[in-house]
């Protein structure tokens, strides 16, 4: 099991709320999670065509740092 997957069972998030919160994200904030301007970019960009692979470090690092904020 992917551990994506264990943190999606974990907080019960679905694949929709994980993008919505990526898209509401800001440049600056992205940026101090470690993830830069031009790979965020084709994150949202891939987003908005459905093709998005959630298994990438740099959605990851987002994931994670949207899920330590819920606490």
């Amino acid at each position: 099991m992917s551990r994506l997957l264990k943190l999606r069972r974990l907080w019960n998030l679905s694949i929709q709320e994980i993008m919505d919160n990526i898209l509401q994200k800001s440049q600056s904030e992205v940026e101090a999670m470690g993830v830069s301007r031009s790979r965020f970019q084709g994150i949202k960009q891939r987003i908005r065509d459905g093709n998005l692979n959630l298994n990438t470090p740099a959605v990851q690092r987002l994931l994670a740092n949207n899920l330590k904020k819920k606490n």
